[in-house]
């Protein structure tokens, strides 16, 4: 499934797999500590628990952000802040960003559906960004199909031990999205058409808290 290992460049969408909060730590806290050192605007976009995990690991990690009101309710509302968020931080200066969040699937109670086509639509709406973003999944909860649909809506995958790999199962979103079913009206149509343009006119803007050590 994996290529030879690479170092990601550019625009990165990247996913991960893990079955234990020892594993998420191990891809997680790296990719951060990584940003923090090279001076990048690091961010935590991740849900009560997984954030606490990191804040627990990581209780002195200087300029680390922790997004809150970027709640994953809706994929074209998700998309139209994370949008305004890298414009802002781009604005400010920022020659390179990443962020970590988890998406909602199925085992955690949400429709998968719309939030696959989003995984997929990222490819294209994010790229101007100078963004590496990193969308851990938990094998303990996500069902087999999310899992696959993962594989196919990420060009790269890391792994616990550090490395990062092409994932030679990703698929241009343009596929991808043509063999799904839509998503009910107002979940993605406002944000993505097939040739990566945003339109959009919500100003919602996320809140960021850092820490300062």
């Amino acid at each position: 499934m994996f290529a030879p290992t690479v170092d990601p460049r550019g625009f990165v969408h990247e996913t991960a797999f893990y079955a234990s909060d020892d594993d998420l730590l191990a891809v997680t806290v790296p990719f951060l500590e990584g940003g923090l050192a090279a001076g990048e605007a690091t961010i935590v976009a991740f849900g009560d628990d997984n954030a606490e995990l990191v804040r627990r690991e990581m209780p002195d990690a200087e300029g680390l952000m922790f997004l809150s009101g970027l709640e994953y309710t809706r994929p074209s509302v998700t998309i139209a802040r994370y949008r305004q968020l890298l414009a802002d931080l781009v604005e400010g200066g920022a020659r390179r960003i990443r962020v970590v969040g988890d998406v909602p699937h199925p085992g955690v109670g949400v429709p998968w559906e719309a939030w696959s086509c989003y995984e997929a639509a990222v490819n294209h709406v994010l790229a101007e960004y100078p963004l590496w973003g990193l969308c851990p999944y938990d094998t303990r909860t996500a069902p087999d199909d999310v899992l696959l649909d993962v594989c196919r809506t990420h060009p790269y995958v890391t792994t616990p031990d550090g490395r990062h790999h092409v994932n030679e199962l990703y698929e241009e979103p343009t596929r991808f999205l043509a063999s799904r079913t839509a998503p009910p009206p107002g979940q993605l149509t406002h944000v993505y058409t097939t040739n990566g343009s945003a339109r959009t006119n919500t100003s919602t803007r996320p809140a960021v808290s850092q820490r300062s050590g």
